[in-house]
């Protein structure tokens, strides 16, 4: 999908460019997005920050609010969630007060549910996906989105929209996909998600699976060292 972009915008030509394995940003790295090892400080930090009751079905977002993040889909859709007193939704990240993206309305949705937390952005992101029970990507964004592959590494189950960059990454066997902008579809994959539990966590070891095969960061780092050393090699001769 990246690869398209550029070339839809004239940023370089075809020869310029080249795919490593299956394409990343940097990889995933799985030693750090590993539910075995978190710091329990950091775990306690989110827990205090969420305070979720015992069985809170918590829903995680990840990003901004803008243009294109899809964010204002989500609180439609969570407004109208029928488990909704039996979740709760995690906004985390930087939100610009100032962007029209999100509407007066959704603004005050925000600030007056009580089932919705609001957390500035965070190094310890992987703390919160461990706490979760789904992370929620609406995104309708072109561009690859490392946030799926830090839930995946995480085997946090993944909600998203049909958007390019996500499907780069995300298919029917990994993961549920509603139609981008379609509130009443996400809120339909809210409701899977909270009732067929099990079904989500066999989704989440498929990616899972893929993720380590394919976008390791170690993985990602060989493939383009081996790019290098066979046109350092080409130059030799």
């Amino acid at each position: 999908g990246l690869k398209s972009l550029i070339l839809d915008r004239g940023l370089c030509t075809m020869e310029k460019l080249h795919i490593h394995h299956r394409g990343s940003s940097n990889g995933i790295d799985i030693s750090k997005f590993n539910r075995n090892i978190l710091q329990e400080n950091h775990l306690v930090a989110a827990t205090m920050r969420i305070l979720p009751n015992p069985d809170d079905f918590i829903v995680l977002y990840v990003g901004g609010n803008g243009s294109d993040s899809g964010l204002e889909v989500l609180i439609k859709s969570f407004s109208s969630f029928q488990f909704q007193k039996q979740a709760k939704l995690v906004l985390l990240g930087i939100f610009d007060q100032n962007l029209p993206s999100i509407s007066p309305q959704m603004r005050a949705v925000i600030d007056q549910n009580l089932r919705i937390i609001q957390i500035d952005r965070t190094d310890h992101v992987e703390h919160y996906m461990a706490l979760s029970d789904v992370l929620v990507h609406p995104s309708t964004s072109r561009e690859f989105q490392n946030v799926l592959l830090e839930a995946g590494a995480m085997q946090l189950p993944i909600i998203c929209s049909d958007g390019e960059g996500n499907r780069n990454l995300i298919s029917s066997s990994c993961g549920l996909i509603f139609p981008s902008g379609d509130d009443q579809a996400l809120q339909e994959g809210l409701e899977f998600a909270f009732v067929k539990k099990q079904k989500m966590a066999q989704l989440a070891e498929n990616l899972f699976q893929v993720i380590e095969r394919d976008y390791a960061r170690a993985t990602i780092h060989q493939e383009i060292l081996d790019a290098y050393l066979q046109r350092l090699e080409a130059v030799a001769r």
